[in-house]
């Protein structure tokens, strides 16, 4: 019994710690693409085109 209470702690420590590691990752991924977005639309307005 100690046994399997012991391995279910840690396949539930192991799920954790996969689901912190994935959200670090969204998080990482989310905040790039937001970057790209920022830098590309903020590359329209380096230059004044005048008539």
């Amino acid at each position: 019994l100690e046994f399997v209470e012991a391995n279910k702690a840690l396949v539930q420590g192991q799920a954790s710690a996969s689901i912190i590691q994935y959200h670090s990752q969204v998080y990482y991924t989310s905040r790039r693409f937001t970057g790209i977005s920022v830098q590309e639309e903020s590359q329209g307005f380096d230059c004044k085109i005048e008539d």
